[in-house]
């Protein structure tokens, strides 16, 4: 018969292998779950405020050009998911993160100049106001009640499949 303090042991056991013990795969496996419902909330949202039913030609609208990564902020596979806009470039500061963060957050002067180089305002010329539709977004609480279902999902998937390896 099993004592008291080996089948407690057993069960902390195991949740921290399910918990604290994941493989990076795994973590990843679950975040991404949650990337893509917070991606599909972002682009409506995007497309709800600040979309203009006009042929942009070969540039995507920027509710177009939302990505998905499944790694961290610095390029590193540590079981985080990243949702948003490509960086700059050397190429170009003009990409459609630069525009997200101005429309996120607006900007102090207005965002377009002279040919001769002239940056203040004129008339007919104004800063663009700040609109946070990012962090509107993130703070949706149906937004997080729907990345929370979508990672317990997979998180159940995950938990389903090491049952069956472990045979338990």
């Amino acid at each position: 018969m099993v004592s008291f303090y080996d089948a407690m042991q057993l069960i902390v056991d195991r949740a921290e292998e399910l918990s604290t013990k994941m493989t990076v795969e795994d973590k990843a496996e679950v975040t991404k779950a949650g990337a893509k419902i917070f991606e599909q909330a972002l682009k409506q949202e995007v497309l709800s405020r600040h979309y203009r039913h006009r042929d942009t030609g070969e540039d995507p609208h920027l509710a177009d050009s939302i990505v998905i990564k499944n790694r961290n902020i610095d390029d590193v596979k540590d079981g985080q998911s990243v949702v948003g806009w490509e960086r700059s470039t050397e190429k170009g500061t003009h990409t459609k993160g630069y525009i997200a963060n101005i429309i996120n957050n607006g900007s102090r002067f207005p965002q377009f100049t002279t040919r001769s180089g002239r940056k203040y305002k004129n008339p007919g010329e104004v800063a663009v106001h700040a609109d946070h539709f990012i962090e509107e977004t993130r703070n949706n609480p149906v937004v997080k009640q729907g990345i929370l279902k979508a990672e317990a999902e997979a998180m159940r998937k995950i938990i389903n499949r090491k049952k069956k390896e472990n045979n338990l």
